[in-house]
């Protein structure tokens, strides 16, 4: 992996520099797919029924016109997939997170001078999701439930310039107020919670940690180091965009394909959870599907608690549509 192609990644994945005196904030979109995720398969991805193409600005009318995929690389050899297209997104480096029990996907990203979260339903303009009278700044979005609802938890651009990762609660019976946040991790970017909100996965830098969850959503503070071993024994530094299945021994990452530049998901695994000592998954290798597109990026973005299924987003270029968006996936995993 060349230094070029891992600074290339990250000018993609963070928040974008803002000339002079313009400040950077950072947003994240919420999108109600209320058909939610449907076992129908067919062999072209196309938008699944009830699902919404997202639109930029609140009260602007929904963009039904779909955006054209890549064409499908399919392999009948391969065991998964294909995968279904839920929506798309104007952004192009917008990521999302999925609450099964609603049917509302999250589509968090980051924008110049402010944004917001917004929920949309379907056939309807977007609702501001706000705190209050504030708009919810945020972005790299990973929701599971909590007894007060929806749990939310972000990455948030500090003051000094760094990350810090904080949760808010989002209520069932006012889904477009949010709760103040809660600042739990900092120097922290790229939450990913599990399901039972028991463990809270995220890096530090360059560093993959594994923190408890304890009352009221704070973290211990004293995380555990996560370990991925490549099926060749090497180890693997570079793995952003984890997302870890609820008994926390499958774990899928993105790689960096160095003779592409584009990243694609891996996967790798574990025999079993344990506390003690560093977290090492091992014979980390990319997950093939039917219709995986080499030509363009493909991140994990959620996963299931039990693995069965994942959302993930394919980075669209100006060869598929008029300008770069973002292509959110479900993906059946077994």
């Amino acid at each position: 992996m060349t230094k070029r192609a891992d600074a290339r990644y990250d000018r993609e994945m963070r928040v974008r520099v803002s000339l002079g005196a313009f400040a950077i904030t950072c947003a994240g979109l919420i999108v109600s797919a209320c058909a939610g995720f449907s076992s129908e398969e067919s062999a072209t991805p196309a938008p699944e029924a009830g699902a919404v193409a997202v639109v930029a600005e609140a009260g602007s009318p929904p963009d039904t016109g779909a955006i054209a995929d890549a064409q499908s690389i399919a392999d009948a050899g391969n065991k998964l997939g294909p995968a279904k297209l839920l929506l798309t997104h104007p952004a192009d480096g917008a990521l999302a997170s999925y609450d099964p029990s609603s049917g509302t996907i999250y589509v968090g990203h980051a924008v110049f001078l402010g944004g917001a979260i917004d929920v949309a339903a379907v056939d309807a303009g977007l609702i501001r999701l706000r705190e209050q009278d504030a708009a919810v700044f945020g972005f790299h979005p990973s929701v599971q439930r909590s007894a007060n609802g929806v749990a939310l938890f972000h990455t948030s651009f500090g003051a000094d310039g760094g990350y810090s990762i904080s949760v808010r609660s989002v209520s069932d019976t006012t889904p477009n107020i949010a709760t103040p946040a809660n600042a739990i991790v900092s120097d922290g970017d790229q939450p990913f919670a599990l399901p039972n909100l028991s463990a809270l996965y995220f890096h530090r830098g360059a560093q993959l940690l594994r923190d408890s969850i304890t009352g009221f959503l704070a973290t211990s503070g004293v995380p555990t180091p996560v370990s991925i071993i490549a099926s060749d024994g090497a180890t693997i530094t570079n793995h952003p965009n984890v997302v870890v299945t609820g008994d926390q021994q499958t774990l899928y990452f993105s790689a960096l394909d160095v003779t592409t530049t584009n990243r694609h998901i891996w996967t790798a695994t574990r025999a079993a959870d344990g506390d003690s000592g560093d977290l090492v998954f091992s014979n980390a290798h990319r997950l093939e599907f039917a219709d995986s597109d080499p030509t363009h990026t493909e991140l994990p973005t959620w996963v299931s608690a039990t693995g069965d299924e994942m959302l993930f987003v394919r980075r669209l270029t100006p060869a598929d549509a008029a300008a770069p968006q973002t292509a959110v996936y479900r993906l059946p995993l077994k």
